[in-house]
């Protein structure tokens, strides 16, 4: 798998990391990339789908949050997974500026993937962050999509 592409950060913005995902193959994410904005380039979907893997939870501290952004309508779906070890385990939901307000949600029930769909335009964005006491940790999603069929959330 392959590892993002460090763009630049800014100390004027807290030291948040802006990181370019424009590799052609599927990369495990690690908990150090925690804070980073990362910019996905919809290029990298041209010829088939791709995915990212979220850290393993129980090897990552809870607070560990990333940013993803695609900057352009993607020709196949980009998925951020849960780890391969760690059940489904992301929660929440994504707004949508769409007429009724609708957005993805993962309400109650664990997801396994948050999708940026081919439909997908430049600025839809979503966070998760590692969040839980103990054992018991959890992904959870935010995010902001100009219509409701932009991002969605998946369960295995």
């Amino acid at each position: 798998m392959g590892r993002p592409t460090y763009v630049g950060s800014s100390s004027s913005f807290g030291d948040k990391k802006v990181v370019a995902l424009d590799s052609n193959s599927d990369a495990q994410l690690v908990s150090e990339d925690s804070g980073c904005i990362f910019v996905i380039d919809a290029d990298v979907a041209a010829s088939a789908a791709k995915i990212y893997y979220l850290p393993k939870a129980s090897e990552t501290s809870v607070g560990c949050t990333f940013k993803f952004i695609v900057d352009a309508s993607p020709s196949n779906t980009i998925d951020i997974d849960r780890h391969a070890d760690d059940d489904d385990n992301i929660f929440g939901c994504i707004n949508s500026a769409e007429a009724g307000g609708e957005g993805a949600s993962c309400d109650s029930t664990a997801q396994e993937t948050v999708r940026f769909a081919t439909g997908a335009v430049k600025g839809d964005s979503f966070s998760l962050t590692l969040v839980g006491i103990g054992t018991a940790k959890w992904w959870q999603l935010s995010g902001d999509a100009n219509d409701a069929a932009h991002i969605a959330v998946a369960a295995s």
